[in-house]
């Protein structure tokens, strides 16, 4: 998984060029185009409410710092991109599942803070 924008470029070059079967996924946005055989999916970050919240914190309350969490879930924060390129229909229907079972909260998935810092 990689997280660099614009570096993923070279990255896509690299697993369209490799000499056995390589995939890879991205976070933040949609990258398909670039490696259409290639690619599997997107952890996709829709940061609009995030941002007012933190505006309207500023405003509204002079808070100017704090830990904001992206929700999960299809019309929250994050969401993975579905369906999953490149894999069979079992597969997809397989990982679409434990989607699902994340964002009713049948599956918890645990928050390992300690290794973000507040200033």
């Amino acid at each position: 998984m990689s997280g660099v924008n614009l570096g993923n470029y070279g990255m896509f070059r690299a697993v369209e060029d490799a000499n056995r079967p390589t995939y890879v996924t991205s976070i933040y946005t949609d990258k398909t185009e670039l490696a259409p055989d290639h690619f599997l999916t997107s952890d996709l970050f829709k940061y609009n409410g995030l941002i007012i919240e933190i505006v309207n914190g500023i405003i509204n309350e002079d808070n100017t710092t704090g830990l904001y969490n992206m929700e999960y879930g299809p019309d929250q924060g994050r969401y993975l991109k579905l369906p999953v390129n490149n894999v069979s229909d079992e597969t997809n229907e397989w990982i679409e599942s434990i989607v699902n079972e994340v964002v009713s909260g049948e599956i918890q998935v645990e928050e390992k803070l300690d290794e973000i810092k507040e200033y």
